[in-house]
């Protein structure tokens, strides 16, 4: 039996109304987020201001994890130098950097650094928008069945109470993050007909009812 109000795949598709508001929502978060960074941009770009020379910014402490930051190097890749190391590499990069921009040195070094942090905030922020659409969509599921006073059972992650697996109900069962041997890929949320709450009913193409991404989240739930 299919579920009441999704009868086409066209019924799962975020209203633009919703997904406009979604990216708004993103956005707005992601200025917060940002403002660390964008803080320790100016601390960078006023310290800059006073150095006469790439090699002199070595030993400054104060600013050491932005210059790392702006020399391309990850935490993890820095985790492999000594601090010596760490210095000399960084001392290349940064005379490397002078030759290149000139009398821009400064500005290169800002933009660099601005690059490296975007690139980390993107990345935080496509996590925390997948976090927060799961959040939704199984408060939306857990509601609807509430209301309706179905008897349900919630699987959350052993290292993760937060983190739903699975929720079933009679004759569906929901799964989160999981790949299909016969998708190949990781899909965020599959519902499926039957009772069978093992991770072989996902091996059977016959109980699928709707799977797809939780990238934007719609109000509507039909339990």
């Amino acid at each position: 039996m299919a579920p009441n109000l999704i009868k086409s795949s066209s019924d799962l598709v975020t209203s633009h109304d919703a997904t406009r508001n979604g990216f708004l929502a993103q956005a707005l978060r992601k200025t917060k987020k940002a403002a660390p960074y964008v803080a320790q941009a100016h601390r960078l770009l006023d310290k800059l201001k006073e150095i006469n020379t790439p090699g002199d910014l070595i030993g400054l402490d104060d600013i050491r994890d932005e210059l790392v930051t702006a020399a391309g190097f990850s935490d993890k890749a820095a985790g492999y130098f000594s601090s010596k190391e760490l210095e000399d590499s960084l001392l290349t990069i940064l005379k490397a950097i002078e030759a290149e921009s000139g009398e821009k040195w400064r500005e290169e070094i800002l933009y660099r650094f601005l690059l490296t942090r975007g690139d980390s905030l993107g990345g935080a922020m496509r996590n925390i928008t997948g976090v927060i659409a799961q959040v939704k969509f199984t408060q939306a599921v857990l509601a609807a069945l509430r209301i309706k006073a179905v008897k349900y059972q919630v699987k959350t992650s052993p290292s993760n109470p937060d983190k739903v697996q699975r929720i079933a109900w009679p004759d569906r069962v929901c799964f989160f993050d999981k790949t299909p041997t016969f998708i190949g890929k990781n899909i965020d949320v599959i519902l499926l007909s039957g009772h069978d709450t093992s991770s072989d009913a996902l091996s059977e193409k016959k109980n699928y009812l709707v799977c797809g991404e939780l990238e934007h989240f719609t109000k509507r739930v039909s339990c």
